[in-house]
């Protein structure tokens, strides 16, 4: 089993190599790769927490001190998504940036409940399980959204 958080230290993913690697992504996959799309991508790597895509517009606007309108934040985070770099948080209508980039893995978030904390476990087994049962059963999946939801190690310390 492979796994990793979505706060585990890689010494190759800083957020200039996360961008480059995001570009290069882009490229190779024939999507455009816009400077909207730099600046929310960069703003998502930047952010402490996932964040909706109105809180990501006001941050791209004060950030880089430009209107950026509600359609065009949506377009570039379905871009991002459809590449994989970023994933939306389902349950709470927010998106956060694929901290490993170049790791292709299936997002297993960690929502903490209580403080809203959101963590990110990686897991190609529980995937191909999934698959693998759903195709037994006949069914072709298309989309796999993994959110468990309890305590964060801080809140339930502290409970």
């Amino acid at each position: 089993m492979t796994e990793h958080t979505h706060h585990d230290v890689c010494t190759n993913c800083t957020h200039a190599h996360s961008l480059d690697v995001a570009q290069d992504i882009a490229r190779k996959s024939g999507h455009r790769w816009s400077e909207t799309r730099t600046q929310v991508y960069h703003t998502l790597l930047m952010a402490d927490k996932p964040v909706t895509a109105y809180e990501l517009m006001d941050m791209v606007a004060k950030k880089y001190a430009r209107e950026v309108k509600p359609a065009s934040v949506y377009r570039s985070l379905d871009a991002l998504m459809e590449l994989g770099i970023v994933a939306r948080i389902e349950s709470a209508n927010s998106f956060v940036a694929c901290q490993n980039p170049e790791c292709d893995h299936q997002h297993i978030f960690l929502v903490c409940d209580h403080c809203g904390q959101i963590d990110e476990i990686s897991d190609h087994g529980i995937n191909r399980q999934l698959l693998r049962q759903a195709a037994e059963q006949g069914f072709v999946a298309r989309k796999q959204i993994l959110e468990l939801h309890g305590e964060c190690k801080s809140c339930h310390v502290e409970g």
